[in-house]
């Protein structure tokens, strides 16, 4: 879209389509339809209710379209943008522990350290708003399948093994 005001030596000049000079028209040299031309884009532009520093930029909005590029690559659609956001703030707030199906955690047990792979996580078996999860031993045969909460994280079960012989040293 073309300005039809420009500021020419430090004074507004019209240059819309009744303009026939390179440096503008002054307000006094307008002609009426030029009046009115330039009205009806100011009305327009009061229409949408913005103050100038209000209106986005072109950089603005290619900074907002490559943010929705990477938010429909990853799959995030306008659909669960709130559940996305409600999930930031749980865990900006600490009421989330992050642990995947096929996280690997390490459990003591018995003086020791084991290998665990995370298979399963229940919602419906919360104790007091707790995720219970369920894993396998990769280590080992005689252990099986056990199952955790997730308030048992950072005491008993870690996420890293450098954590869980911390831990055993402190006993």
């Amino acid at each position: 879209m073309e300005n039809l005001i420009k500021i020419v030596n430090g004074i507004p000049t019209y240059n819309g389509k009744e303009c026939h000079y390179d440096i503008g028209l002054t307000a006094g040299e307008m002609t009426s339809s030029a009046v009115r031309e330039v009205m009806t884009r100011l009305a327009a532009y009061e229409d949408t209710g913005l103050e100038p520093e209000e209106i986005p930029t072109r950089i603005d909005m290619a900074q907002i379209a490559m943010i929705l590029q990477t938010l429909r690559a990853s799959g995030l659609t306008p659909d669960k943008l709130p559940r996305a956001a409600g999930l930031v703030k749980a865990q900006d707030d600490g009421r989330v522990v992050g642990l995947a199906v096929d996280a690997n955690v390490f459990i003591v047990q018995d003086g020791r350290v084991y290998q665990f792979r995370v298979f399963d996580y229940s919602l419906i078996a919360r104790n007091n708003g707790n995720t219970r999860f369920f894993a396998v031993c990769e280590e080992c045969d005689e252990i099986g399948d056990l199952d955790f909460w997730a308030n048992d994280i950072g005491k008993t079960v870690f996420l890293t093994r450098a954590e869980a012989e911390a831990a055993l040293d402190d006993k």
